[in-house]
């Protein structure tokens, strides 16, 4: 009967935890997507700050680097991969 209990309350855990990983999972693209928005908007702005010569040409480079780091999404053609690797 102990064992009975306990392989339940196991279940449950991992249950717990397989809805929390698919949670996860559905939450990433979403994360990855607003990240990818973002990091195009700054682009631009780096841009616009080039043209307008309000910044030094160093902090744009260090800025455009920043950004490029975020902005390398994986695409394989298998959501669940690129998830994956890009995280």
């Amino acid at each position: 009967m102990l064992y009975s209990k306990r392989l339940q309350r196991d279940a449950v855990a991992l249950e717990r935890m397989l809805q929390d990983q698919a949670r996860q999972y559905q939450m990433s693209p979403e994360s990855i997507e607003a990240i990818n928005v973002r990091c195009h908007d700054i682009r631009r702005q780096i841009q616009d700050l080039s043209r307008a010569g309000e910044a030094n040409r160093e902090a744009q480079a260090q800025l455009a680097g920043e950004v490029n780091a975020y902005d390398s999404a994986v695409k394989t053609g298998n959501e669940a991969l690129d998830v994956i690797l890009t995280e």
